[in-house]
């Protein structure tokens, strides 16, 4: 049987809930890909870090495989060796990267003295701009790119990005993907905002809109990031709101209950892909308002909450709109799941995933 082989190099906490690893959308991409492609008969490997776990596990017939570390600078210097030596041992038929670091540039120096299909999994639209193409371990990403049998895009920006620097290699739209389910019909009690402590995401936007909303509850699910200065910083003013709950880490089995409890998720990033939390607000049939991030049009085309474009005084009056037109807000919450079911359905995606490649 041909082996298929996701690199998550911070996605051990997925498999294993004792681990404290912050992982972000990309790990749960691999996640929920390896465990649908599992159940549909293929055997199926991940390649995470080094953060102490066992050589070698499986959760739900996915095989869990430790590689590399990467704290220290001899660690960093013997990483891409190790990950090599692991792909050697393994000798999957296809390699699954979504990193934007060495392990792409590995699988393609992997792919060039051995027959495997190498696949590219755009994540940030970073990854398409050249922005991450700088130094030693842009040019091991940028080489890793052009020795991929297929790129997929989130968006067409990142499509089109991709076309230009690589002209003539494949590449295609592929959507984030999720379990569905039928609509949540919770009580709804607060406001949502979801993400990792990174400036990109500019979580004190969020503290800026709780201070705006004194009558209103909020609960913000923040996990600890590599810059632990800046998470503090946030935690800090946080726990200071009294109109809004602080959660650190959450399982990610059980994250999807905070959507369903949700009036609106809120979105104040500068730049993504296409955020997973759309799509777990969509499956929770919640509104989202956007500050700025539009991803292939979704608010425009399918009306699934409001884009303030930018715009901090039209966020606060969408924002207030939706909390006070109940109308309003049912239509937003229904077009919310109807996209998501129509659009982001890991049956579906997987499908195609099979047709474009794996058959």
């Amino acid at each position: 049987m041909k082996k298929i082989l996701f690199i998550s190099t911070y996605g051990i906490s997925l498999y294993d809930s004792n681990l404290d690893v912050p992982f972000g959308g990309a790990e749960i991409q691999f996640y929920m890909l390896s465990n649908k492609l599992k159940k549909k008969g293929y055997s199926v490997f991940i390649f995470t870090g080094d953060f102490g776990q066992e050589n070698f596990t499986t959760k739900e017939g996915v095989n869990v495989i430790k590689t590399f570390k990467l704290k220290g600078i001899f660690n960093k210097l013997f990483a891409p060796f190790k990950l090599f030596k692991s792909l050697y041992k393994l000798q999957p038929s296809f390699i699954f990267c979504r990193a934007n670091g060495m392990e792409l540039g590995v699988a393609g120096f992997y792919r060039f003295f051995f027959k495997v299909n190498l696949i590219y999994m755009g994540a940030h639209d970073f990854d398409s701009t050249g922005e991450h193409f700088k130094g030693l371990v842009g040019a091991f990403f940028k080489f890793g790119l052009a020795k991929s049998d297929l790129i997929t895009a989130q968006n067409s920006f990142q499509k089109d990005n991709f076309s230009k620097f690589f002209p003539g290699k494949k590449i295609i739209l592929f959507n984030n993907l999720f379990e569905m389910r039928l609509p949540s019909k919770s009580t709804r009690d607060y406001i949502l905002w979801v993400g990792r402590a990174d400036v990109k995401k500019r979580p004190e936007i969020f503290l800026d809109v709780v201070k705006k909303f004194p009558e209103e509850k909020f609960m913000m699910i923040m996990p600890k990031s590599s810059n632990e200065k800046y998470y503090y910083s946030i935690r800090k003013e946080a726990l200071s709101l009294n109109n809004l709950q602080f959660v650190e880490r959450v399982n990610f089995s059980k994250i999807q209950k905070y959507f369903d409890k949700s009036k609106l998720f809120l979105c104040t990033s500068s730049s993504e892909g296409f955020p997973n939390t759309y799509i777990q607000s969509g499956i929770s049939s919640t509104p989202i308002v956007s500050l700025s991030l539009d991803p292939n049009f979704v608010f425009r085309d399918y009306s699934i909450g409001f884009n303030a474009k930018g715009s901090w005084s039209l966020f606060l009056d969408k924002i207030y709109l939706l909390l006070n037109d109940s109308l309003l807000w049912e239509k937003y919450s229904k077009n919310a799941y109807t996209y998501v079911r129509n659009n982001h359905d890991v049956e579906e995606g997987i499908s195609i995933l099979e047709d474009e490649l794996l058959k």
